[in-house]
């Protein structure tokens, strides 16, 4: 793609991130996203990404991938039969490194907004295939290894659920410029012991 065609490309996706972030993913209109990009053209997004969704999911796949390389390093370093809060730390660390950036806090505000929307069974297309797949897959097990299928499945659900909503307040009080109680290293620690908690806890049935 020429150079100016990339550059417009980045500038939907900035600008998608921002009203998405903002306004809502449902909420956020095409043309809306456009202007703020600084586009004349109403049907940039068509042509960039195929429709509004499209745009969505360059986003997410955008962000993915800034966090692949990470992952799999992790993974590589994980072992046969890693602790439970070492997969949930493996989880999250680079998903809340993504406070540290513009880009990032909205990304956060907008996953926070997709949590719970997919259907069960059906792993998200963003994530099919990558680094968070298998990690995802190997904290599953873990759970299950102790848990009722069923209620460890629903656990994984309330872990993503919580994680995604504690971020996304994070990056708007920081976006905000709100104070905040922890620095980063503490906060995500914290996280990461209470949503190891939350899988720990005895079963129900």
């Amino acid at each position: 793609m020429p150079r100016e065609g990339l550059a417009t490309k980045h500038k939907l996706i900035r600008a998608g991130e921002q009203l998405f972030a903002r306004q809502g993913i449902d909420g956020a209109l095409a043309r809306d996203i456009v202007a703020h990009a600084g586009q004349a053209n109403d049907s940039a997004i068509q042509y960039h990404f195929g429709s509004r969704a499209g745009l969505l999911a360059a986003i997410l796949a955008k962000h993915v991938q800034e966090m692949e390389a990470e992952r799999q390093a992790t993974l590589a370093g994980l072992g046969p039969n890693p602790r439970l809060a070492t997969l949930v730390r493996a989880v999250v660390e680079p998903v809340a490194a993504k406070l540290q950036t513009d880009d990032g806090r909205d990304f956060l505000q907008i996953i926070a907004q997709l949590a719970g929307r997919a259907q069960d069974g059906i792993e998200p297309e963003p994530i099919r295939g990558t680094a968070l797949s298998e990690q995802l897959a190997m904290l599953a097990g873990a759970c299950r290894a102790r848990l009722p299928h069923a209620i460890a499945d629903e656990r994984i659900t309330m872990m993503i659920t919580t994680m995604t909503a504690l971020l996304a307040e994070r990056a708007r009080r920081i976006g905000a410029r709100r104070r905040v109680a922890l620095d980063h290293d503490i906060y995500v620690a914290n996280m990461v012991d209470m949503l190891t908690a939350m899988l720990r806890a005895p079963s129900p049935i």
